[in-house]
């Protein structure tokens, strides 16, 4: 057993801590000096370099040094399987988010190189993929307040996530926008698929842009209505309202560019 005695200066070269780091080791309990001499020096050995590892390892994998030393007096197998069982679980949600985080910025950037080729002066025809989204409750019946917590909810949920590629978008039934209301009756988000609650259908749709103003959208409504009359064409359940360009690109409300998509229904 190797005995000799290093200074905390010397220990801390040795183990590539600072002083510091060892002089809190020991105020807080979680690794102490060997001795500590009449003279107040503090003395460490070799011995306790594994338990010094140790300590270092599990810092390595995130765990705070109270939950380092709530463990340590009683590591085995079991428990520090558990152990790192929830920091991977820890480690795979952190790379998510920030997987997330990068589509998203991704999606901003191709959402703002994009809208440059948009025609707003046509209603198209267009063939769309299916897209899972995270929906709130029906809007239907509830209070303007309950309305503004759900759409809290769905724009925290985004945040939290890091899934804010997309705006915020809204749904309105088939029955008010054939009545000539645009009355929303859900909010949802775009998300990946283990965080969806709905399911937009993959089919045909009628898509029509506006540019301006949030609150003359309608208008837009109203074409795709007139274009599909013209057309003998059957509109789908729902409308999926979505910003392109929205309040975080643009300080004008004159440059929002709002996109409108209804599916048709098969004849």
């Amino acid at each position: 057993m190797n005995t000799k005695q290093y200074r905390i200066g010397e220990f801390a070269r040795l183990t590539g801590v600072k002083k510091q780091t060892l002089l809190w080791y020991d105020k807080i309990g979680l690794f102490s000096p060997a001795e500590v001499g009449a003279n107040g020096y503090r003395y460490y050995t070799l011995n306790q370099f594994d338990l010094f590892s140790v300590i270092r390892s599990f810092q390595s994998i995130g765990m705070s040094l109270e939950e380092i030393k709530n463990i340590l007096q009683n590591r085995n197998p079991q428990s520090s399987q558990k152990i790192f069982a929830q920091q991977l679980k820890k480690v795979q949600s952190e790379i998510t988010l920030e997987e997330n985080l990068a589509n998203s910025l991704q999606q901003r950037i191709e959402i703002i190189r994009d809208v440059k080729e948009v025609n707003t002066q046509s209603i198209r025809i267009e063939n769309q993929s299916a897209q899972f989204l995270f929906r709130s409750k029906s809007f239907k019946d509830i209070s303007q307040e309950e309305q503004a917590m759900e759409i809290s909810k769905i724009s925290n949920f985004r945040y939290q996530t890091n899934q804010f590629g997309s705006a915020l978008g809204a749904m309105v039934s088939r029955n008010n926008f054939l009545n000539g209301k645009t009355i929303y009756n859900y909010y949802y988000c775009e998300v990946r698929a283990e965080d969806s609650n709905y399911i937009k259908p993959q089919g045909t749709y009628l898509t029509g842009f506006y540019h301006g103003d949030y609150r003359d959208t309608y208008k837009i409504y109203m074409e795709i209505k007139r274009y599909a009359q013209q057309h003998h064409f059957e509109l789908g359940d729902f409308s999926y309202e979505q910003s392109l360009i929205d309040e975080t690109l643009s300080a004008t409300s004159r440059e929002y560019l709002t996109r409108v998509s209804i599916p048709l229904r098969d004849n």
